[in-house]
């Protein structure tokens, strides 16, 4: 599959939700391996400047993630906190754009410090 292997690799960028009530630009890092027909990885977003109330401070989290859809040029991309991080869990629908540099969509999951079901956006560049 061609998307895939145009999807593998280092992606930077931020995530938009809200916060605190608030609408919040979170940076997050995506690293995607291709493994026969899907991607795994993981993404590390950037917590140092949020105000957590509900869990344990932390400066970055890391999730797993996991490819299950595609749809050229759509992903769907599963992703699930690891065992020593609060627990989340969600999934993201991206588009990877005609130059193949950058990937565009939609986040939704449960999100442990609201201990609800959030969404929002997210834009990824590749870096490498």
């Amino acid at each position: 599959m061609g998307l895939l292997k145009s999807i593998e690799g280092n992606w930077n960028g931020y995530i938009i939700q809200k916060w605190d009530n608030k609408e919040v630009v979170i940076p997050v890092a995506f690293q995607l391996k291709k493994e026969d027909l899907q991607l795994s990885g993981e993404a590390v977003i950037d917590t140092s400047g949020l105000a957590f109330k509900n869990i344990e401070h932390k400066d970055s989290m890391v999730i797993d993630l996991e490819s299950v859809h595609v749809y050229d040029p759509y992903i769907q991309i599963n992703y699930l906190s690891r065992e020593d991080e609060p627990e989340q869990f969600g999934s993201f629908v991206i588009r990877l754009n005609e130059s193949g540099k950058k990937l565009e969509g939609w986040f939704t999951g449960y999100g442990p410090e609201s201990m609800r079901v959030i969404a929002g956006l997210i834009s990824l560049e590749k870096s490498n």
